[in-house]
């Protein structure tokens, strides 16, 4: 029970941070003006992760799309797609390690 806790307060330590924003002009954090390198490099690293989202299975892409990027709760999202709470889980934890791989994959190319 106690190592369940301990988990539990580090994934809401975890959602608890603030998130960066993927695109430069939506308020992330400010920088003193980045270089044309830098807006380049976002641009490529941006470009790449949509292809890798492209690539996944639809339940995985709408899972990604609804429990990470628009944050909803496990609960909510299983709710919405029709699936267990548990396989909701499997489905986000398989999805970021096959995304995980393809930005890796997409480094060496």
């Amino acid at each position: 029970m106690v190592r369940n806790a301990a988990r539990n307060a580090r994934r809401r330590h975890h959602r608890s941070r603030p998130h960066d924003s993927l695109d430069p002009d939506t308020g992330g954090p400010p920088h003193a003006s980045p270089t044309a390198e830098e807006l380049l490099v976002h641009a490529e690293t941006t470009v790449r992760l949509r292809q890798c989202l492209a690539s996944l299975c639809s339940v995985q892409r709408a899972v990604v799309t609804l429990r990470l990027l628009d944050e909803r709760s496990g609960e909510d999202v299983a709710e919405t797609l029709g699936l267990s709470r548990g396989y909701v889980d499997v489905l986000v934890h398989r999805a970021r390690a096959a995304l995980r791989l393809c930005m890796r994959d997409g480094d060496r190319t």
